[in-house]
């Protein structure tokens, strides 16, 4: 067992780790490295600032799918969260200032029902090999669910995810910062959310 929100902030943590390590090797030296984190980094700290609202978005939408998981059935969960496929497309026409056309948006909604028909199908299908203990225990399971909770944080996310991927998509356009430079910035807001999250769980 672990909590959810300590699982949210690691892997901000490990985000983070990843970035600076391909940083180093892309500067060649630990003395290019570390001007190169305090120029960009340290003593940026508006640039950092600007990543507040998508690493917000990107904790609050990751707790939510831990709790959608656990108030949803699989396939339930499967096919609600397609809703992000349509989601992104909004808001890039509203933010990203993209046209779509009817067919691109008719083949976004069949895409949608084509994703989700594949994952309810693989997920209605019987194992039978399953032991009798592990079926008693998600029947236990799902006793204690709460699908109305599950499908409000599951729709929730899948606006904050659209939201906040089309918005870090804005910002990377905009400005000649390196994406790896934007996800460290993007990962120590989004560190900070999830550890007040995690304090607060």
């Amino acid at each position: 067992m672990y909590i959810a929100s300590t699982a949210v902030f690691l892997a901000e943590v490990l985000k983070i780790v990843a970035c600076l390590a391909v940083m180093r090797y892309e500067q060649a030296s630990w003395g290019r490295f570390c001007s190169f984190v305090k120029r960009e980094i340290l003593f940026r700290p508006k640039e950092t600032l600007k990543m507040l609202i998508p690493s917000g978005l990107y904790a609050l939408q990751n707790n939510l799918l831990y709790v959608a998981l656990s108030n949803l059935e699989a396939a339930t969960f499967q096919v609600t969260y397609q809703m992000k496929i349509l989601s992104t497309a909004i808001f890039s026409v509203v933010l990203l200032g993209r046209s779509l056309s009817r067919d691109k948006w008719v083949a976004l909604v069949l895409l949608m029902i084509g994703v989700t028909l594949v994952q309810s199908q693989s997920m209605s299908s019987p194992n039978r090999s399953e032991p009798q203990t592990i079926t008693d225990d998600a029947k236990a399971m799902m006793d204690h669910q709460s699908p109305l909770i599950g499908l409000l944080a599951v729709i929730t996310s899948c606006i904050s995810s659209g939201f906040a991927g089309c918005y870090f998509e804005k910002i990377l356009k905009t400005s000649d910062t390196s994406m790896w430079v934007r996800n460290i910035q993007l990962g120590i807001s989004g560190a900070f959310f999830s550890l007040v999250g995690m304090l607060m769980y």
